[in-house]
């Protein structure tokens, strides 16, 4: 990452973290939640919350933030599902979208999953746009796409 963006930095998951990624919320739009979590919400769920924290510590979910210093500007999940395969999510604070957090945090979980050797699946709502142009930038050469109502599915080998 260039200029003021150079002092980001991605890791795993760590105590302490659900409160960070609480604080970071108060930087997201409804619209930034609306497309997360497929719901009209003004803040992050607490049940979504209290999902991180309780699957943080299994070896098969993998979760990652990205910070400013010690603020949370971004983090990203990778879950698996039943197939072995995982789903990815990734959240950015609306002041730190466009400006490649995001894609470092998906390059970083595609290499967690290359590891692994699973496909990787993400959802994304049709009007997301920035999302889709974050998908494609980062893995277009290998990527396969099906529309469904709402959702465009992005399904890659590892």
């Amino acid at each position: 990452m260039t200029g003021p963006e150079r002092s980001i930095r991605i890791r795993a998951w760590r105590d302490g973290d659900a409160g960070r990624i609480v604080e970071a919320a108060g930087g997201l739009s409804t619209q930034s939640l609306f497309g997360r979590f497929g719901v009209g919400t003004a803040s992050l769920p607490r049940a979504y919350i209290q999902m991180i924290e309780q699957h943080s510590a299994d070896d098969r979910v993998l979760i990652v933030v990205a910070l400013d210093g010690e603020q949370v500007i971004g983090w990203a999940e990778s879950w698996p599902d039943a197939t072995g395969d995982v789903e990815l999510a990734v959240v950015i604070v609306d002041a730190w979208q466009r400006r490649g957090v995001g894609a470092g945090l998906v390059r970083f979980l595609l290499g967690e999953a290359a590891a692994g050797e699973r496909r990787v699946n993400a959802y994304v709502l049709g009007e997301n746009s920035a999302a889709h142009r974050l998908v494609r930038a980062v893995v277009a050469d290998r990527l396969e796409a099906s529309r469904s109502d709402q959702y465009v599915h992005y399904s890659l080998a590892a």
